[in-house]
Order: C-alpha cells, then structure tokens, then sequence
C-alpha cells in the first residue's frame, strides 16, 4: 500500500485514490486477506504441486458462485464437467491417506476464496481501475493484519528479511496484474495461462525441495485442468452464438 500510494504521489495520479465505492473494496479486501492467510497456509502442510492442484478447483467454485451471486446460467454439460472436475480433486487428495487431510480442506477454502474474490473483481471492474482496487486491498489487507502482530511471538532474523520483502513486492505485483487481467479480459483468456502455475510449482518442489509429485495429483490436475478446459470452451461457444444472434437481430 505504502509503494502503490507513494507511486500514486510522485506521478500526481491523485484519481486513483478515488472511489465510491468503499464497502464492496472492503468486502473484496476481507476475502482477499482471507484467502491469502489459507493459501499460506496450504503451502505450509503441502507440498507446492499439490496446493496447486487443489488451487485450481476456484475454477469450478467460481461459476456455481455466478450462480448464485451473479444469477448467471450454466447448462447441464457444464454442471456435468464441474461435477467430474471435483473428482478429479477427490483423486488429488488421496483418500489412502499420503496428503495431509486438513492441508487439503485448507487448500479448498483457499481455492474458495480465489473464486469468490474472482467475483469480486468482475464487480469492482465494471466502474474500478485496477491499480486503485489493488491499492485499497493492500492496505485494508494491512490494517486488518496489524493487531494480530501483538499476540504472534516470533522475530523474523535479519537474514530472512528479504524473503518477506520479496513476498511483498511479488504479492502486490500479483494483485495488480490479476485484478488488470479481469478488467481487461474474459476467464476464458485468462485461465488457461493459469495453469501454468502447475508447471513452476512442480519446477520448484524438485529444484528446491527434491519433492516429486504422485501419480495421483497429476492425475487429479488433468482431470480438474481438463474439466476447466471445456468449461471455458462451453463459455466461449455460447458467447458467440449470443453475439451472432445479436448481430442477426441488428442487421434485420
């Protein structure tokens, strides 16, 4: 908040600091350092590959959530491919047992709340820029976080410092480029770049870690990815049959 609200200073960009909109920035902003509190702590019980499977399921939260929030409509081949993509997730977890069991209802309410801020952000983005929506989230996330500081006991050693300012900076970048990416562009261009988290976070658990993913999570990540997919595909040939008949209709 600091760095977005000294960049907004220096370049005298004062109109970001406006909004009318203030309760549905604090409605986000809550979800948002909710989501961000399970997330961390999803990555703490499971391993990256597997958080990130189980992060994927907000794809299929988020249209139930269109649903019932949005009133949006979703046919039966849609509800078909969200039901499987959910046994896909069930595959992901393991039911014998190898992944933590509360890791994994802590990674689905994470992937929860992403859909929901997902929602959010189509809101907001109708009337908000995306640096003020990302400001204000910085700093609400912020002050709602500062009283618990005084009942954690721990110090951060000096050598670590960087890790958390690093978490900061690519954090806050993060959130600019999401809530950038749903202003300017629909799910069905923006979700299949997110797959690719799968890649890195596999990258990373055998670069650092020297963890190997199981059969069953990339098992599971197909199923879920593959649900998306067509999910997304459904969307888009809806849309265009929408924008056809639109046009038929104005050409007659």
């Amino acid at each position: 908040a600091v760095c977005l609200g000294f960049l907004f200073l220096m370049t005298r960009k004062y109109e970001y600091f406006k909004t009318d909109r203030p309760k549905d920035h604090a409605v986000r902003s809550l979800i948002g350092t909710g989501g961000l509190i399970l997330t961390y702590s999803a990555l703490s019980m499971l391993t990256m590959s597997q958080a990130t499977v189980f992060f994927f399921a907000s794809s299929l939260i988020l249209p139930v959530l269109g649903v019932v929030i949005l009133k949006e409509y979703v046919g039966l081949p849609r509800w078909i491919a969200i039901l499987i993509g959910f046994c896909g997730v069930i595959i992901a977890s393991q039911p014998l047992g190898a992944v933590s069991v509360l890791g994994v209802f802590v990674a689905l309410g994470a992937a929860f709340s992403h859909a929901s801020v997902g929602i959010c952000l189509r809101w907001l983005g109708k009337t908000e820029d995306a640096l003020t929506t990302t400001f204000y989230f910085v700093l609400i996330g912020t002050l709602c976080l500062i009283p618990f500081l005084f009942f954690i006991d721990a110090s951060v050693p000096a050598s670590k410092i960087w890790m958390l300012i690093g978490v900061g900076l690519s954090g806050t970048l993060a959130q600019l480029f999401l809530t950038g990416a749903f202003k300017f562009a629909d799910s069905a261009a923006i979700s299949p770049v997110t797959y690719t988290s799968l890649i890195w976070s596999v990258g990373f658990d055998m670069l650092i870690w020297n963890a190997f993913p199981s059969w069953t999570v990339m098992i599971g990540a197909t199923v879920i990815i593959g649900c998306n997919l067509y999910i997304l595909y459904r969307e888009r040939k809806v849309k265009m049959a929408a924008e056809k008949c639109e046009q038929a209709t104005a050409s007659s």
